[in-house]
């Protein structure tokens, strides 16, 4: 029974540690977001995590049919659900068991990607869960106007009754409890 238990260990040990940067920015988005998020939720995100890491609009995404896109993202999906990480259910991807193991690894082991992706993770989810899925894309459209020329719903998005709202809030840097500190750069 010991054997079996530092076997297990060690499984999630390895599974932890051959996680790439876009593996934890998924977990991590998806734990964030109540254990459960869609794919199109976890990319804009995504986007949104990275740009505040970086400063800048991340060269991970790139535009696409429906804003920015990341083709890391989209494989890291596949690979968390192959290993067992994730599941989907209906529309949605969740972490298993497993994968919140996984997790409580890179959290007590100190990962630095884990706890910086995390901390702002923690800073901004209270205000972006409130945000519907559309509110979120619309923000990212506003956000990343660079990764919107391939869209399909560009024209759409401009003409949001919600754009009008949604921008009031980024003139005044803040959205709920975020600084918006990576749009000063933008202006």
């Amino acid at each position: 029974m010991e054997d079996a238990v530092k076997d297990y260990e060690e499984y999630i040990k390895e599974d932890a540690e051959e996680l790439s940067y876009h593996d934890k920015l998924t977990l991590v988005t998806i734990a964030g977001s109540g254990g459960k998020s869609k794919a199109t939720r976890i990319q804009k995100l995504g986007l949104i995590i990275n740009a505040i890491k970086e400063g800048k609009t991340p060269s991970s995404h790139e535009p696409y049919f429906y804003g920015g896109f990341s083709d890391n993202i989209e494989e890291s999906l596949s690979y968390l659900l192959d290993s067992g990480l994730i599941k989907k259910i209906g529309t949605e991807y969740t972490i298993t068991e497993y994968g919140k193991k996984v997790l409580k690894f890179l959290e007590t082991n100190n990962d630095e990607v884990y706890h910086t992706l995390k901390d702002i993770v923690d800073k901004i989810m209270p205000s972006f869960r409130r945000l519907k899925d559309d509110e979120l894309v619309l923000l990212t459209y506003i956000l990343f106007p660079e990764l919107t020329e391939k869209s399909l719903i560009k024209e759409d998005m401009e003409k949001s009754p919600l754009k009008n709202k949604i921008e009031k809030i980024l003139k005044k840097g803040k959205l709920g409890d975020i600084d918006i500190y990576f749009l000063k750069s933008r202006e």
